[in-house]
């Protein structure tokens, strides 16, 4: 892991350590890579592909 940035299996790794209940991944340079592999990330451990650990759409708001 980088000390500034965490790849998609490393960000489900700290996700599923600190016990979250949910996350929202942001800030890549590739636009579509990272959701992808984030899906594979999620799947690798168990975990649901969407509803827990998602990612925006370009331009798109979430409130929480």
């Amino acid at each position: 892991m980088s000390p500034m940035h965490a790849n998609p299996f490393d960000s489900v790794n700290i996700f599923v350590d600190t016990q979250c209940k949910k996350a929202l991944g942001i800030h890549w340079e590739d636009v579509l890579e990272p959701p992808r592999v984030l899906k594979q990330a999620m799947a690798w451990k168990d975990l649901p592909e969407t509803g827990v650990f998602d990612t925006c759409d370009i331009g798109e708001s979430r409130e929480y």
